[in-house]
């Protein structure tokens, strides 16, 4: 039996406990290996990546990305995801490109992302990818694969060390709360309304219903006007006898 589960609780909200759990263990994890509250070594530059994807009231979805580098730094940056595939994972790969682009050269980088799929794509999978051709094991070209051949050429244009830390998201880390922030920011930027606003809009005040006033028949029209008609002909139309 799993400890972590309390019978009395239904399974939903057990899973959830254990994700939450699990996620502060992580956070904590890599926060102590990478010394993530202090300020990186002197020589580094530390960004927080992320993406973002929405759904607007189009039903369409719209995806942003946006990178955080520090408290009023010149180099933040939020965008819209160009393109017809607006997705989350090509939203996370965006960010580490520009990133990567944007980050001379010659200087050390570490990277903050809380995508698995770009963490484990750019240390683990590239060099397999590549000698296949751009293919999977079973012989399938890979997704997104011109986004990835993007990040390859960036990877290999850099001549100082690279450092890609998993951190996990949504855990009150603040660079990548940051980072989050800008990418639902880029998501805005494609100009539509999301359902997270129509969400978050608050329900207008009830006002009294009213009932609606159908228009009159000509007829019952013509027969006040010409009762109108009268009335100002004749101001008192029956008058009372003197006493």
């Amino acid at each position: 039996l799993d400890r972590r589960t309390d019978p009395g609780i239904p399974k939903e909200q057990n899973r959830k406990k254990a994700q939450e759990e699990r996620k502060k263990e992580l956070k904590k994890e890599v926060i102590e290996k990478y010394n993530l509250l202090e300020p990186p070594e002197e020589g580094v530059q530390r960004v927080w990546t992320d993406g973002s994807q929405q759904a607007g009231t189009d039903g369409q979805q719209y995806a942003g990305y946006g990178a955080w580098f520090g408290e009023g730094h010149a180099l933040n940056f939020s965008a819209p995801l160009q393109g017809n595939q607006q997705t989350n994972n090509r939203a996370e790969m965006m960010a580490a490109i520009e990133v990567l682009g944007l980050v001379p050269r010659t200087t050390e980088l570490q990277l903050c992302v809380d995508s698995q799929l770009v963490t484990d794509g750019a240390t683990l999978w590239l060099a397999g990818w590549k000698r296949r051709g751009w293919k999977t094991k079973k012989g399938h070209t890979i997704s997104n694969v011109d986004l990835w051949q993007r990040m390859d050429e960036e990877i290999q244009r850099r001549q100082a060390r690279q450092e890609w830390v998993k951190v996990p998201s949504h855990v009150e880390l603040e660079g990548n709360e940051h980072a989050d922030k800008l990418a639902d920011e880029g998501v805005r930027k494609h100009g539509v309304r999301l359902e997270a606003d129509k969400k978050e809009k608050r329900p207008p005040a009830k006002r009294p219903e009213r009932q609606q006033q159908l228009p009159e028949q000509p007829a019952k029209k013509r027969k006040r006007d010409r009762e109108r008609e009268s009335q100002e002909q004749d101001p008192n139309p029956n008058p009372q006898p003197n006493p």
